[in-house]
């Protein structure tokens, strides 16, 4: 509460993957999400951004790594099928 989803976006990058450079580029659109557990969907903003920088694992105890995969080459079972009409946009 009380920030813009851009600074929210950009304060939960820096905390997961110890990005601060992030450039937000334009966003996408909105989809429905929700945290597991929590049965009000939540609507999610999808933006396009970039970072030089390397991302970091900041949080080890959530997750066991971070990379980066081309948008080109991403494995069919690690996308949504709500994702797909915005990774299609920036391609």
């Amino acid at each position: 509460m009380g920030e813009s989803p851009e600074d929210g976006l950009k304060r939960e990058v820096l905390e997961e993957i110890g990005v601060s450079d992030l450039v937000i580029k334009r966003r996408l659109g909105e989809k429905e999400g929700a945290y597991k557990g929590v049965t009000t969907p939540d609507h999610v903003s999808v933006y396009e951004c970039t970072t030089s920088q390397e991302p970091k694992l900041m949080e080890p105890e959530k997750f066991m790594e971070w990379s980066w995969i081309d948008l080109n080459n991403v494995p069919a079972n690690l996308i949504d099928p709500k994702d797909k009409s915005f990774i299609e946009m920036v391609l």
